[in-house]
């Protein structure tokens, strides 16, 4: 596929239809709310900010599944999950705020006709679908990690870059959860044994940010590896 072929593309399917935006405000201001619903309390200014770093998260995520998508020559259409979001606020309830449950979309993928020759002509498969719903979470892990950097090099306030990658941790982590309909159970439908490399990949490097502030991925790649193994003696020969 040629830039100016994928630029196209992006210029005409890209942008969000009016149930998707509807969607995608609804979904903000009740994630805003959680992330800011501290103790059992609430403050006006935490809410602002929060629906800006979620906002920007959110927008981050279904970017990277519809850009993703569209080099693949798929169109991408998020769909709402409204037991994700009653989920969330209870969760936030009943914890005082200390589980910040934020998932609530449904990833959709529809093949442009148009532009699809050779191979896939069939439609989409689990493996393209797995792969374009991967795209949001590594989308915000990368974000997040982005800024991250650049905070530890002194170039982006600190103050900013933090939340910034939390919530992007958060967001991805909550996302990959093997629960239909979200990202990490068409992965798993996908490939159990992928779902438990990308598991401990992307686990293990979170863990090592937020309790060592070590970023490597030959790390997280060797728990990957490890996750992947341990999945395929234990359960796959077993399946098998």
């Amino acid at each position: 596929m040629t830039w100016r072929n994928f630029l196209d593309k992006v210029k005409r399917y890209f942008w969000f239809s009016k149930s998707e935006i509807r969607a995608f405000i609804v979904s903000a201001l009740v994630f805003a709310f959680v992330w800011s619903f501290n103790n059992g309390r609430i403050e006006l200014e935490d809410l602002l900010v929060s629906l800006v770093l979620v906002v920007v998260v959110m927008f981050v995520h279904h970017a990277g599944q519809r850009l993703w998508g569209l080099k693949r020559g798929f169109r991408v259409e998020q769909r709402l999950w409204w037991y994700g979001l009653v989920a969330s606020l209870i969760l936030a309830f009943i914890s005082y705020g200390r589980i910040k449950f934020l998932a609530a979309s449904s990833t959709m993928i529809y093949m442009l006709y148009g532009h699809r020759l050779g191979a896939f002509r069939y439609g989409p498969n689990l493996k393209e679908f797995a792969a374009v719903c991967l795209a949001g979470p590594v989308a915000n892990i990368l974000f997040g990690t982005f800024f991250k950097q650049l905070a530890n090099m002194g170039v982006f306030p600190v103050f900013i870059a933090d939340p910034v990658f939390k919530l992007s941790l958060v967001f991805a982590a909550w996302n990959l959860l093997p629960i239909p309909p979200l990202d990490g159970s068409r992965i798993l439908y996908s490939s159990r044994l992928f779902f438990a490399f990308l598991f401990g990949a992307i686990s293990s490097y979170v863990l090592m940010i937020v309790f060592l502030n070590v970023y490597s991925y030959v790390f997280a790649f060797l728990f990957g590896v490890i996750s992947w193994f341990v999945s395929y003696v234990f359960f796959e020969k077993g399946i098998s």
